[in-house]
């Protein structure tokens, strides 16, 4: 084989632009996985959030209206999260 007997090696643009390709590749691959990783952690928060959402809505329909008088007091407002639900999700956290 006639490359295998040239033995002047590589040029110094060769190895440049070998440098340069390979750089904006890894660059590209680099954003690509940096992308996908915020993405995750957004998304992760809002299946919390979500699973959250549907431990208060599954809690306040099998609350019987006939005794939320009773449940609200005088001071007509209820604070609904993790700790006074049915439905624990303190795992999540």
């Amino acid at each position: 084989m006639q490359i295998f007997k040239n033995k002047k090696g590589v040029t110094l643009i060769e190895i440049v632009a070998t440098i340069t390709i390979t750089s904006i590749a890894l660059l590209l691959i680099y954003n690509i996985l940096n992308y996908n990783v915020r993405q995750n952690a957004i998304n992760r928060e809002r299946t919390v959030n979500v699973n959250i959402a549907n431990g208060i809505y599954n809690y306040l329909d099998s609350i019987d209206y006939t005794q939320l008088h009773d449940l609200l007091g005088e001071n007509k407002s209820f604070l609904l999260n993790v700790e006074n639900c049915k439905t624990d999700y303190s795992h999540l956290f």
